[in-house]
């Protein structure tokens, strides 16, 4: 077996089996509790609560939060039992195991934002006054998914870079993933277009079409919105870049 599929077996045995999945789990329920308070007090139109408090709440919290327990931990435990120093030491290049790690905690990461993204809208629609209409809610979860997902590549490439390079990495991941990512990329003004959500909410709104009709105050207006093409272009410059530095940064770092 290779570095890259030993790593991503590892990452995935890990990350989806007893309690490493706990936390990240813990995480992806907090919509599905808002989404019982809300269908409890009733009023409102379960769909358009779906997009106004769930869709961003979904992809300012619980995103970087899964992605930093689905990645973090076990570059940690990596370095700490000093498995990556033997890793580094076999006949393999030493990019392969970050990839490996990369490619495990990114699948890892999909099935629990599924649970985050489609369980508030069953218990919505559960709930709903009449017979919930699948056709209305399913492009809606569905374009929430992939934007989560196109999230979770970015977020987990930055944190296979941070724990590559420092041995604080959760520190870093904090400031970067949800300082920089979901509090500087919702601020109005010009500073967010260094943020990688802003590209992320501009996808929301083109797979989804909230804001159409729906008022959202969580998401910042955004006059000049970018396109799909550009907002996944510019997602993937940064994912390729972060493991790129990932690498770099590995072979500097001490191991021992």
């Amino acid at each position: 077996m290779s570095a890259v599929a030993a790593l991503r077996s590892f990452t995935l045995r890990r990350r989806l089996t007893g309690v490493g999945l706990l936390p990240s789990l813990a995480i992806a329920l907090v919509p599905s509790g808002i989404a019982v308070i809300l269908a409890w007090r009733g009023g409102g139109a379960p769909l358009d609560d779906y997009l106004r408090l769930m869709a961003p709440l979904c992809l300012s919290f619980v995103l970087p939060f899964v992605a930093m327990f689905m990645t973090l931990p076990i570059l940690g435990e990596l370095y700490e039992k000093g498995a990556m120093g033997y890793l580094y030491t076999r006949p393999a290049p030493r990019w392969a195991p970050l990839l490996g790690l990369f490619q495990g905690a990114f699948l890892a990461a999909l099935p629990v934002l599924l649970v985050a993204t489609l369980t508030p809208a069953l218990v919505l629609m559960a709930w709903a006054p009449g017979p919930a209409v699948l056709a209305d809610w399913f492009p809606m979860v569905g374009g929430v998914f992939a934007t989560l997902a196109v999230g979770a590549m970015v977020d987990t490439a930055i944190c296979v870079l941070l724990g590559a390079w420092s041995r604080r990495s959760i520190i870093w991941a904090l400031l970067v993933l949800v300082v920089w990512g979901s509090v500087v990329g919702n601020l109005p003004g010009s500073l967010r277009d260094t943020s990688p959500h802003r590209y992320l909410v501009a996808l929301l709104r083109q797979w989804t079409g909230i804001g159409e009709g729906v008022e959202v105050r969580a998401l910042p207006p955004d006059p000049d919105p970018p396109s799909v093409a550009a907002s996944l272009a510019v997602l993937a410059g940064i994912t390729v870049a972060c493991l790129f530095l990932s690498w770099r940064a590995a072979r500097r770092r001490d191991i021992l």
